[in-house]
């Protein structure tokens, strides 16, 4: 018991330590970190809950039975929430939409709430576990039940990380990969050795992965967009020539929503914001996965591709323009948005460096920009 108890309170008190690195940086407002915090609160809960039911096993002080039933009951219900959060944080991370994240969720939500329900009547009843007259927890008649429901939404979860690793960062998704199986390893360990306490300290050590791994970089993403922001955007261009060799060929886009500001003052920030966030998907989805994307800031966007050839960059751009098309038939806004870009091939000779090369698609960007309003008059 004593090695139980040591083990949740060492696993508590990694994540709280996690919890307050995460709380020196207020701007990580993204969805993604959402998910993040509410799973690592989540696994505290449950960790002290177990600690709890561990304590009160078999003790025989008023009320003592009553506190073990709700703590059972927390445990049960603790570990399936903990299992759907964590699919809606990989369905996040992956497509970085909300609509996608939220589509076709009340198939997740149904055997959540279930679950909660038979958890909730096991208090009275022998489902999911019973309190015998020792005042001891015993697995009660179907509480392999609550297992498969966990390793039902945990198996889910690795499925969209194999199925979509195209989407995401290389070095992500083994990370990814540790949540659902490190605490699924510990599960089975508990299954086949009663009385072990693995299951949760696993899942904190998961988080603690990922904290490592994933979450410690959004401090340069930008919360609305989910893109890199302005400060990676300058970590980029100082490490440029670290991350591309002499002969590598590299070409660079820049974006700018044209008349934004009218947008914003016309139908309201929130609108204006679906606009930047439906905009970044497009260009997540355009472009390759190890493609640098950015947002600059407002409605200034950035891309950097590396390239085999010249021709290559005039693909990308025609690719990109498609998609723009079909980004207005999602009629955001009852007008057509239109975009002004600058972009070229880095050349060393002539750019001297990489923040002359940014300075040139920048001003690219505002001649198109420019040339478009005259067209207009």
């Amino acid at each position: 018991m004593i090695y139980a108890l040591q083990s949740s309170l060492y696993a508590v008190l990694v994540l709280v330590v996690v919890l307050i690195s995460l709380k020196k940086h207020q701007d990580l407002k993204s969805m993604n970190n959402v998910y993040y915090v509410t799973l690592i609160y989540l696994v505290i809960s449950v960790l002290l809950v177990d600690m709890i039911s561990v304590l009160f096993d078999g003790m025989t002080f008023p009320y003592a039975q009553i506190l073990l039933n709700i703590s059972s009951f927390l445990l049960y219900t603790l570990g399936v929430l903990i299992a759907f959060t964590w699919v809606l944080f990989v369905r996040h991370h992956i497509f970085k939409n909300k609509y996608l994240v939220k589509k076709h969720l009340w198939l997740l939500v149904i055997p959540v709430i279930i679950n909660t329900l038979v958890s909730f009547i096991s208090m009275f009843s022998n489902i999911f576990f019973i309190i015998n007259e020792n005042n001891m927890y015993e697995r009660g008649t179907y509480y392999l039940i609550n297992f498969m429901i966990n390793y039902s939404l945990l198996i889910y979860s690795i499925y969209l990380i194999i199925r979509h690793h195209k989407l995401l960062i290389r070095k992500d998704i083994l990370a990814l990969l540790m949540f659902p199986l490190l605490p699924f390893l510990g599960s089975l360990i508990q299954i086949l050795v009663f009385g072990t306490l693995l299951i949760w300290p696993m899942a904190a050590l998961s988080l603690l992965i990922i904290f490592i791994f994933i979450q410690s970089r959004l401090v340069n993403i930008d919360p609305l967009t989910e893109l890199f922001n302005k400060r990676e955007i300058s970590n980029f261009i100082m490490s440029f020539d670290k991350r591309y060799s002499q002969e590598s060929l590299v070409g660079g886009i820049f974006f700018d929503i044209d008349n934004f500001k009218l947008i914003n003052d016309t139908y309201g920030h929130a609108k204006g914001d679906d606009v930047l966030i439906a905009f970044a998907s497009l260009l997540r989805n355009t472009l390759r996965r190890d493609d640098f994307v950015a947002r600059i800031g407002g409605d200034e966007f950035a891309a950097f591709v590396n390239i085999k050839n010249p021709a290559d960059l005039d693909d990308i751009i025609n690719r990109l323009r498609k998609s723009f098309d079909d980004f207005n038939t999602l009629q955001i806004i009852d007008k057509k948005i239109t975009i002004s870009t600058g972009y070229a091939i880095y050349d060393r000779f002539v750019h001297k460096n990489f923040e002359n090369f940014a300075d040139t698609l920048d001003q690219r960007m505002y001649n198109q920009k420019t040339e478009q309003k005259n067209t207009k008059k």
